[in-house]
């Protein structure tokens, strides 16, 4: 498909990463079939009762997020960072 993925990390700064897709634009023709095949209900059909792993530093970034998950029927469970995970 191609593209690439790149990572910058410092140690007790973080981490950046950069994703570059190489894709095609769609026509107005597509997306008027795409949303007339996909309602949103259906697309939370498929992912209510999921269980998400929240990984989020910052508590208002986290509160917002965890009640747009919610919203959508996700089972949402935050750490605070990856460290929170090991034990």
């Amino acid at each position: 498909m191609g593209g690439t993925i790149d990572v910058e990390s410092e140690l007790g700064k973080g981490s950046k990463f950069t994703v570059v897709l190489k894709h095609h634009l769609a026509d107005e023709k597509y997306y008027a079939q795409v949303n007339e095949d996909l309602s949103l209900l259906n697309a939370n059909k498929n992912i209510r009762g999921k269980h998400i792993l929240l990984a989020e530093d910052n508590d208002l970034n986290a509160e917002i997020t965890i009640t747009l998950l919610e919203d959508m029927g996700l089972i949402v469970e935050r750490v605070e960072d990856g460290n929170s995970m090991c034990g």
